[in-house]
This record gives C-alpha cells, sequence and structure tokens, in this order.
C-alpha cells in the first residue's frame, strides 16, 4: 500500500509541471495599444492565468505593421508548451488593424497568407480561438490610422456607402438618389476604387476564415463590427457574412460589434474551457430604453450586444439571479441617445442618467453576496462623470468587481465582463488595482483630463492630437501631472503619485495607465 502511495505521488509530481505549461496561452494581439494588450496581460497575470505573447518588437506598432513571419514562427516554436492560442489574424493576415484598412496587399497574396496560417494551425494540436474584424466605417478619421485621403473626403465616403447599405436595405427617397449622385461625383473616382477594393479584399478574407471555422480549424471565431452604424458598409458587409456563416452555432462562432476587446473576451473563453465552466451573468438595465439603445459606433441593441459577449466568452446569460456568477451593471442612458464624453452634458451634476437608482440596485447586489460589474455606456469614449462621481460618494469605489468605461459600448461591456468575472481569482489588493486603472483611463483621462489637455497645452501649441509626433514626450509629462492632481483630488486615493501615464501611440486618443512597481 505504502509503494502505491509513493507511486502516485511520484506520478503527481512528475506531472505537475505538464499542467501547469498546458494551461498556458499564448495571446497574439490585434496590436500593442494598452487596449488590445499590456491591459489584457495585466488582467490575466493577476488573476493568474498562465499567457505568453510574442516578442513586443514582433507587434503591431503605431508606427509599423506587425512582423507576420516573425510572429508565426514564434507561434510554432512556442506551441509544444501550451494548450490554446487567443489569436488576431487581421495581426497575422494584414499586419494588425491599421494594415487592414491601409494595405495595398494583391487578394492572391492574402489568400496565400490564409493558406498558411491555417496549414500552421492544422499542425497546432492545441485549442485555437480566433478574431478577425470586418473595416470600419468611420464619419471621418486623421493620423495614419486610414488612408491618407480619408482626412479630406471620410465624411463624404462615410455617407456615400451609407447611402448605398440603405439602397439595397429600404430603399432610397428621390432625395437621396440625387445626394448619392453628386457624392459619387465629389469624391476621386481613384479613391473611391481604392477604398472599396480594400473593402472587398477584407470581405473575402473573412469569408474564407468563416468556412474555415466551418471546417473545425478554430475553437471558437469571433468576427467583430470595428466602427459601425446601422447604416454603413459595415452594416452591408455583416449581413452578406451571415449568409456565409448559416449553421454555425453560438457555440463555435458568432458576429458582433466591436475589435478592441475581442482578445480578452477569448483569453476568458479559454479559461472557462480549461476550467470546464461556465458562468451564468445577469444583466441590469438602468431605467429608460434599456435593453433597446443602440449606441454610437454600433449598429445592434446593446441588449443583443450583451447576450453575444455573455456566450462568446463562454458564458450563459441568466435571467434567474440567484443562478448569477456575475451581476453587469449597464449604464445605459435613460433616452437611448449615448452622447461623447467629452459633451458638456457629461458633468457631475447631471441627473439625467439617474445614476442614484443604478447604484442603490448594484449595492442591494453586493449586499446579497454577488459580484457585481458596471459597464459604463451612457456616454461614448469615455466616463458618465455623473455615476462615477456617485460612486465615489457612496464609499462604492473598490466595492464593484470590476468597472468599464471606455470607448464604444461593446469594447466596455467586453472589459466589464471578463475582469468581473475574474476578480475571484485575483487578491483583493490587484482587484483594486485593475479599478484604480480603469478609473484613471476611463473617468479621470478619458472624460475628463483629455479634453483639459487639449484646451491647455494641444490646441494653444497648434499640435495635431492624432498625431504629435516629437512633442509626445511634453505632453504626455502634462498628462501624467494632471491625471495624478485630478485623481488624487476627486478619488482622494493615496496611490495616485504612483501612476504612471504614457501615450505609447504619440496621439491623444488613449493612454497607457499602470501603477509604479
Amino acid at each position: 500500500m505504502q509503494t502505491i502511495i509513493i507511486l502516485l505521488i511520484m506520478i503527481c509530481a512528475w506531472a505537475l509541471p505538464n499542467i501547469a505549461s498546458a494551461e498556458r496561452i499564448l495571446f497574439i494581439p490585434l496590436d500593442n495599444r494598452p487596449v488590445c494588450y499590456e491591459y489584457v496581460l495585466d488582467t490575466m497575470r493577476k488573476a493568474k492565468v498562465d499567457i505568453k505573447t510574442p516578442p513586443p518588437e514582433l507587434l503591431p506598432s503605431s508606427r509599423a505593421n506587425g512582423d507576420v513571419e516573425g510572429m508565426l514562427t514564434w507561434l510554432e516554436r512556442e506551441a509544444p508548451q501550451a494548450s490554446a492560442v487567443v489569436m488576431s489574424t487581421d495581426a497575422l493576415i494584414y499586419g494588425g488593424l491599421v494594415g487592414s484598412r491601409t494595405h495595398q496587399i494583391p487578394l492572391a497574396e492574402l489568400d496565400k497568407r490564409v493558406e498558411r496560417l491555417l496549414a500552421i494551425v492544422d499542425r497546432l494540436h492545441i485549442s485555437v480561438y480566433a478574431y478577425s474584424t470586418i473595416m470600419r466605417t468611420p464619419r471621418m478619421s486623421s493620423g495614419r490610422v486610414e488612408p491618407p485621403y480619408y482626412g479630406q473626403y471620410g465624411a463624404q465616403i462615410f455617407r456615400y456607402t451609407q447611402l448605398q447599405d440603405m439602397e439595397g436595405s429600404i430603399g432610397l427617397s428621390h432625395k437621396q438618389r440625387k445626394e448619392y449622385a453628386a457624392l459619387k461625383a465629389q469624391i476621386p473616382a481613384d479613391h473611391l476604387a481604392d477604398w472599396q477594393a480594400r473593402r472587398d479584399k477584407n470581405l473575402a478574407i473573412n469569408k474564407k476564415l468563416i468556412e474555415a471555422t466551418k471546417a473545425d480549424k478554430f475553437s471558437y471565431f469571433i468576427l467583430g463590427k470595428d466602427d459601425t452604424m446601422p447604416f454603413s458598409a459595415s452594416h452591408r458587409e455583416s449581413v452578406l457574412l451571415s449568409k456565409v456563416s448559416a449553421g454555425l452555432g453560438k457555440d463555435k462562432y458568432i458576429n458582433f460589434v466591436g475589435a478592441d476587446q475581442l482578445g480578452m473576451i477569448l483569453c476568458m473563453r479559454a479559461i472557462t474551457d480549461f476550467q470546464g465552466s461556465i458562468p451564468f451573468v445577469y444583466a441590469q438595465y438602468n431605467q429608460g430604453v434599456g435593453t433597446q439603445t443602440v449606441p454610437t459606433y454600433e449598429d445592434s441593441l446593446i441588449g443583443d450586444t450583451v447576450e453575444g459577449h455573455i456566450w462568446a466568452l463562454g458564458g450563459y446569460p441568466t435571467r434567474f439571479l440567484d443562478r448569477a456568477d456575475l451581476v453587469l451593471m449597464v449604464n445605459t442612458p435613460i433616452k437611448g441617445k449615448t452622447l461623447e464624453a467629452a459633451s458638456p452634458e457629461n458633468t457631475t451634476g447631471n441627473k439625467k442618467n439617474k445614476p442614484e437608482q443604478l447604484l442603490a440596485r448594484s449595492r442591494a447586489y453586493m449586499q446579497r453576496g454577488y459580484p457585481v460589474a458596471m459597464g459604463d455606456v451612457a456616454y461614448g469614449n469615455g466616463s458618465d462623470n455623473a455615476l462615477v462621481k456617485k460612486i465615489i460618494d457612496t464609499g462604492m469605489t473598490y466595492q464593484f468587481a470590476a468597472y468599464a468605461g471606455w470607448n464604444t459600448a461593446s469594447n466596455t461591456l467586453g472589459y466589464a465582463m471578463v475582469q468581473g468575472l475574474l476578480a475571484k481569482q485575483m487578491t483583493t489588493t490587484d482587484k483594486n488595482q485593475v479599478l484604480l486603472v480603469r478609473y484613471a483611463d476611463e473617468w479621470a483621462y478619458q472624460a475628463n483630463v483629455r479634453g483639459q489637455i487639449y484646451s491647455s497645452v494641444v490646441y494653444p501649441q497648434n499640435l495635431n492630437g492624432q498625431d504629435l509626433g516629437k512633442a509626445t514626450t511634453r505632453v504626455q509629462a502634462q498628462v501624467q501631472k494632471t491625471l495624478r492632481s485630478f485623481v488624487a483630488e476627486h478619488l482622494q486615493e493615496p496611490a495616485a503619485s504612483k501612476l504612471q501615464v504614457t501615450l505609447p501611440w504619440e496621439r491623444m486618443f488613449e493612454v497607457y495607465v499602470h501603477t509604479a512597481r
């Protein structure tokens, strides 16, 4: 008997390293923006998840596309020591999200890249979770993230494709037909042809990836819709691709709005698969139109978006509170219109969205022992100032399992759910550090400090906020100083002085906030 016990101990001791390495996630992000990269890694590591990424120099960055060959070589080399990979196919086919919008790669070459990627997937013998995006259709854009002509003709191209989508779905009025013809005459033909050709390539590649999903190449595949609208080129292509994906169940594939949160979502799905668990998420919306809200930059009802995210991360959207592993509070605008966080209406004294009632419900759930995550989507590109002030005033700052309020509604919801579900795997200190970074980024910077720096630094010095260039170092020094002061004053946070703040993409749109080690 003693011999058997010793043998069992020896077997277990031998197996432990293999168990640890078997649950490693290899993560190839969309690019190296903090929301796609550092924040995902920080969340996973605080939740004690073994996650590994390619060397930073291989990843897509603000100035260069990713090294596709280098990332694929790294993947093949590291796969034997892991049991799952979460990969951005945009990174491995176009060299990143920006690359997918600006490349001049022939379709034949893109097809070869897809075939090479799928051949590697066949040889990996590990679970593969992949995500791609439908090219966005922004109203306008500047900087380096779209073709150069989009800065001049972006608004016209957006409206042209919006009318194009409407023509094929609901039809155009006589006035709209005249506008459609006029726009086609206004936009240089070579610009429109270039833009459409790239969209056509993206559509063709996404068809191939969906077919690969049908052929069981991927354990799960998400097709994200980057910035879109109810009528747009992105919406039109999503409808076309829904016909290709017919027959695929939610256990294998999903298409919903958003891009930057998809890596976080699929890392969570890999974890739920490792654990053999199905987290139940109970969603509670603010008063007003609630689930029927269609947020800015999106083309779907937010109720559908929430459910889609729950399915994608490996969970189940429950209507029974007693089954919930997480309560997701969704701060939707009462009237269903999501303004920009920078709008004059977004003040601490604004009571239109009734934050008191939403927080009273949150507190009641907490008192009953439920972990509660706050998805703050009342505004686009930043927090609801009235809500956050009320969170602070009521002493609930660190009582949430998670808080998110950045960029698009879907970006916010993905982060709130995943960080909320993983909070139980974190120490209280680590969970609170995650919360501090989210408040500092989404509330302090996005909704407040960014506008202050535009007014005090960017505009007076005639800088380009979308491409700061050589001015980045001095601007980010001012951002760090202002953000630390803001957090210390309003959050009464002693750790404010330790916040490190940079502008990694040399633009004002986003920051990287982390606590000094």
